[in-house]
């Protein structure tokens, strides 16, 4: 995959990636300063988190479009917003509603999933480090086709491989939200996601680069 999407023909050292040690190995004290830094005061409220890729036709916009803003219903629920950094400055605060909070300046997105209960994304490839934390992960594709058309389909199979349900209205998404047991009729799925993409993910991959660092391995 790493050959084909970027062009590098030469060789490839597989350990793992970095950046899901933090999520492995993380403290649960620091799951209180990050929500405290994000102003979350209520613990009783889960946090969903809606990280959805760009579309290249949103690079046109003035004010990109939130799909979910059906959620501000829901005053039982957190609604962080991260957006795709490309587009990250076309969203208007003062559209969301009160229980919505946009996080996509915040400079960690390790830290976000950390906290987060519920994530709803798109096409995005933050699923691969939020599926260790094994928690319900929702895919709303509601522009599924013209998505394909528009990135010329998928590394993977997009309806077969997910670890999670896929919702193409605000109404399926909210139904999918109130579900009490959305992990577990989707656990051998993200099992399965895990084992075919997330192995080498142990919170042990710094220690192995480092190894390799010192073995000379990159001269």
């Amino acid at each position: 995959m790493i050959q084909s999407s970027t062009g590098y023909n030469k060789n490839i050292l597989t350990i793992g990636s970095c950046r899901t040690d933090e999520i492995i190995n993380f403290n649960k004290d620091s799951l209180k300063i990050i929500k405290k830094r994000l102003g979350i005061k209520d613990n009783n409220k889960k946090v969903i988190l809606y990280a959805p890729t760009f579309r290249e036709t949103d690079l046109t916009l003035k004010n990109i479009n939130i799909p979910i803003l059906e959620l501000g219903k829901n005053k039982n629920i957190i609604v962080l917003i991260r957006l795709h950094p490309h587009v990250k400055g076309l969203i208007n605060d003062k559209l969301l509603p009160q229980n919505f909070v946009n996080v996509s300046n915040y400079p960690d997105v390790q830290d976000l999933l950390l906290i987060t209960d519920i994530l709803i994304t798109d096409y995005s490839s933050v699923i691969f480090d939020f599926a260790l934390l094994n928690r319900p992960i929702i895919f709303y594709a509601y522009d599924l086709n013209d998505y394909l058309i528009e990135r010329n389909g998928f590394y993977l199979d997009y309806k077969s491989d997910l670890p999670g349900p896929i919702v193409y209205t605000e109404k399926e998404l909210t139904k999918f939200i109130k579900n009490k047991e959305l992990l577990i009729n989707y656990q051998e799925k993200m099992n399965n996601f895990n084992k075919k993409y997330n192995y080498l993910n142990n919170g042990k991959v710094c220690e192995r680069f480092i190894e390799k660092m010192k073995e000379n391995y990159f001269k």
